[in-house]
């Protein structure tokens, strides 16, 4: 597959797990501030995404988010340059491998008859040495998170010239025209 379509792939199929994610850090969010609000708000939206189709649906998702993201990280790596290439590979890795983690506990733990609500959640957080673990896990899986949208895409060219004024010449913004023209058609950039 060309990785030009993996990422747009990539990029649609994160679109179709927004909603839920909203959602379900809403859910958790709400558990901050009252477990029974929490369970009110999680029965409510189980109705919805414990339906087989649905749940389907997400699981292979979140499954394609993974792999897709560490093909797309391998794919890149004798090509990153600068901090935010190598920062949005590194939080692509990184939520991978949360959510190859965080979705094999919910799946193990609902396979041995537990409840996977806050309580499942938090239950790492209280017991030695696990809190070294999950407390980072669970920050940096936020952090990530928010981070992934704003990274977009990156695009730093060189200094064409060796003068004075760089990229003030005449014959500078027709590259840069093309350059926007060609980031809108192969990586769907709205200008």
């Amino acid at each position: 597959m060309n990785h030009t379509p993996l990422r747009s792939l990539h990029r649609w199929s994160a679109f179709a797990l927004a909603l839920f994610l909203a959602a379900h850090l809403a859910n958790h969010f709400a558990g901050l501030f009252s477990i029974t609000a929490h369970q009110s708000i999680m029965a409510a939206l189980r109705t919805v995404y414990r339906q087989l189709v649905v749940e389907f649906f997400l699981l292979a998702m979140f499954t394609f988010q993974a792999f897709t993201g560490l093909i797309m990280a391998w794919r890149g790596y004798k090509n990153r340059r600068g901090f935010v290439a190598h920062f949005q590979a590194y939080t692509g890795i990184s939520l991978a491998l949360f959510l190859v983690i965080h979705v094999g506990a919910v799946l193990s733990g609902r396979s041995n008859g537990l409840d996977t609500d806050f309580r499942f959640a938090a239950a790492g957080l209280h017991v030695e040495p696990y809190q070294w673990f999950f407390i980072p896990y669970y920050f940096l899986a936020l952090a990530y998170l928010g981070a992934a949208p704003a990274e977009g895409i990156y695009v730093a060219p060189r200094a064409p010239t060796n003068t004075w004024n760089l990229w003030h010449e005449g014959h500078i913004d027709p590259l840069f025209d093309r350059l926007i023209q060609n980031m809108i058609v192969f990586e769907g950039v709205d200008p």
